[in-house]
C-alpha cells in the first residue's frame, strides 16, 4: 500500500474513532429530579406537622394514654411515606368529623388513643 494512502486511511480512521457518539438526552433532567424531591420533602414535612398538631391539640387524651407529644412527634417522623400519608389522612378525617359534630368527646378520646397506639406500633414494626 502506498504511504500516502496509508496516512489518509489512518487519518480517516482516527477521525472516525475520535468523534464521540451523541449522548442520549436524559429522560428526566437533574433540575426536575431536584424539584420532585423538594416537593416530596415539603409534602412529608407538612404531613408530619399536621399529625403532630392534631396530637398536640389532644394533649389531655395523650396524657391519659400515657404518651408524650415528643414520642408521637419522633414516631411520626420515623414512619415511612405511605404510613405517614395514611395517618395524616385519618387525622384530617377525624378533624373534619369533630368540626362537623359527628364525634363526641368520648369517641374522640378513643380515636386519639387508637391512632397514637397505631403510630407506636408502626414505629416498633419498622425498627
Amino acid at each position: 500500500m502506498h504511504p500516502t494512502k496509508l496516512v489518509a486511511c489512518l487519518i480517516v480512521l482516527a477521525t472516525a474513532l475520535s468523534a464521540a457518539p451523541p449522548q442520549p438526552a436524559h429522560l428526566v433532567s437533574p433540575a426536575d429530579l431536584r424539584n420532585d424531591l423538594a416537593a416530596k420533602e415539603a409534602s412529608r414535612n407538612e404531613q408530619v406537622r399536621k399529625v403532630t398538631e392534631f396530637f398536640d391539640r389532644e394533649s389531655a387524651v395523650m396524657d391519659a394514654a400515657g404518651l408524650s407529644l415528643s414520642e408521637v412527634k419522633s414516631a411520626a417522623a420515623a414512619l415511612d411515606d405511605a404510613s405517614l400519608a395514611e395517618l395524616s389522612r385519618r387525622t384530617a378525617a377525624i378533624e373534619a368529623d369533630v368540626s362537623g359534630g359527628s364525634l363526641n368527646n368520648e369517641q374522640l378520646t378513643y380515636v386519639v388513643i387508637a391512632l397514637a397506639a397505631a403510630v407506636l406500633v408502626l414505629v416498633i414494626i419498622a425498627a
